[in-house]
């Protein structure tokens, strides 16, 4: 759209708000960006004051404002007209831009009003015949402005607007004085011609503006169904969403109600265990008491042996004794016989000596081993108590798993595999026949510990120690170890579920 400007006589040295709107109070004034103070908008005349210049930095686009009369202003840019002002009642200028769908600039009509005198307002706003009907705030520019001016004297641009006619009437009676002009048939066909070219022209203009109507209503459709495809791509992700969430949670609840199965299910193998354990003790306690009621029988059976062995002495003493009587008081002859019967009887004490003593002995070995043996069950008994009650407080202490837990952070701690040591077998202390194992903490953090010792019956026999602290060690022993053993370690904290041996 062109617009004719009015001359450069029409212009007035001061502005007009009449003629330009609320930049008549912008003229000398400087408004930064609310949210980026380093963009600013400055508003000053031209060099010959018929435009006033809207200098928006090395950011934005430096224009001029020029004055079409009639309440209208145009906003030039490197000489190209981008948009055409209408100065509203209050003063307001609403904007728009110029050319058609394809050429003109995006963002739409907007209007700028001043908000008392400190701050500049740009709006976008809707039109209907001309008239604002909606308004969203997009800009807000602070700073001060100067006093309003009072109008000069001199005319105005709508007094200029207003005058000019009368000057181009002047000139008029001035050629009228030198008679009537009258066309030419050649400018007559010129301007029959220039009608013409205005017509087509027109009719060339109405075509494109019902195209582009026509084009716009059809992006308006196009970008209608647009948004409604899209409405229900995003309903159906936010049921997939739904139903995923929905399947994370019942499949957490069953990986919850399986790890309590389990945990019922250690529970009642414990039990059981238990239950065998006490069922050995029992039995080996009734084993000692046989025993010991056995040592007790043999005791007495013993003092009785001796019991009748001294009767036996006391009785051969005495038949001993009586021939000598006899041979004193008449002769010596049974002397022989009876010395070989008390040999022989000295000799019957001895063997019931040596298998006393060799009964006792056997007694007392029994008796030790069964002391030994009830002695290791009890240690061993005592490291499954402790092994399954330390399982328990960090299961107990330990999170469920989350089905998709978020990845972790990268852990600065030291890798436990790289620097803990390797099992170092010892001697078992507590066992003739057993073994143990031995570990050294060398990273900078606590660790848990886990070491099985394999068996000689071809099982494993696993312990646990958690919170080992930097530098210290941990042994673990077995009775019925071998020199066979299997280490994890985790950092002291982690979640992490040992390994089993292989």
């Amino acid at each position: 759209m062109a617009w004719c400007l009015l001359p450069l006589s029409a212009h007035a040295q001061q502005a007009d708000p009449a003629v330009w709107g609320v930049y008549a109070r912008l003229i000398g004034a400087t408004m930064a960006y609310e949210r980026h103070a380093a963009l600013t908008f400055s508003w000053y005349w031209n060099g010959d004051k018929t435009a006033i210049v809207e200098d928006q930095g090395k950011h934005l686009d430096t224009g001029e404002i020029k004055s079409l009369g009639g309440g209208r202003l145009a906003r030039f840019v490197k000489g190209d007209l981008i948009w055409s002002g209408t100065i509203q009642p209050d003063g307001a200028v609403v904007w728009d831009a110029e050319g058609n769908f394809f050429t003109k600039r995006a963002g739409g009509p907007f209007r700028i009003r001043l908000d008392g005198d400190s701050a500049l307002i740009e709006e976008s706003v809707e039109l209907e015949k001309g008239k604002v009907t909606w308004t969203s705030p997009r800009r807000r520019w602070v700073g001060s402005l100067p006093a309003p001016a009072p109008v000069a004297a001199a005319a105005s641009a709508p007094e200029a607007a207003g005058s000019a006619p009368s000057a181009v009437a002047e000139a008029k009676a001035v050629e009228e004085k030198t008679g009537p002009r009258e066309l030419s048939e050649q400018d007559l066909a010129k301007l029959r011609a220039s009608m013409a070219r205005d017509k087509v022209q027109r009719a060339e203009l109405l075509k494109r503006q019902q195209e582009e109507a026509r084009r716009q209503e059809e992006a308006r459709r196009q970008q209608a169904e647009y948004d409604a495809r899209m409405a229900a791509q995003r309903a159906a992700e936010e049921r997939a969403e739904r139903a995923e969430a929905r399947a994370a949670d019942d499949a957490f609840a069953g990986a919850l109600m399986n790890g309590l199965n389990v945990f019922k299910g250690e529970m009642a193998k414990n039990q059981a265990q238990q239950a065998q354990q006490q069922a050995f003790l029992a039995n080996l306690q009734r084993q000692q008491q046989q025993a010991a009621d056995a040592r007790q029988r043999e005791q007495d059976r013993q003092r009785q042996a001796a019991a009748q062995e001294q009767l036996a002495r006391q009785q051969a003493a005495a038949a001993q004794a009586q021939p000598q009587r006899q041979a004193g008081n008449g002769g010596g002859t049974a002397t022989r016989p009876t010395q070989a019967q008390a040999n022989q009887t000295a000799q019957t004490a001895q063997t019931a000596q040596a298998a006393q003593a060799a009964q006792a002995a056997q007694a007392e070995a029994v008796e030790r081993q069964l002391r030994e043996r009830a002695a290791a069950e009890r240690q061993r008994q005592q490291q499954l108590r402790e092994q399954r009650q330390a399982e328990e407080r960090v299961a107990a202490a330990a999170p469920a798993p989350r089905p998709a837990d978020p990845p972790q952070r990268a852990s600065t701690l030291d890798d436990p595999s790289r620097c803990v040591s390797q099992p170092s077998q010892v001697r078992n202390p507590n066992c003739k026949e057993g073994t143990a194992f031995t570990v050294t903490n060398s990273c900078a953090q606590p660790v848990d510990v886990r070491l099985c010792i394999k068996t000689r019956q071809g099982g494993w026999d696993c312990g646990a120690s958690w919170g080992v602290g930097p530098g210290a060690d941990w042994s673990y022993p077995s009775c019925r170890g071998t020199s066979t053993a299997f280490m994890d370690v985790r950092s002291a904290g982690s979640n992490r579920r040992f390994a089993d041996p292989p």
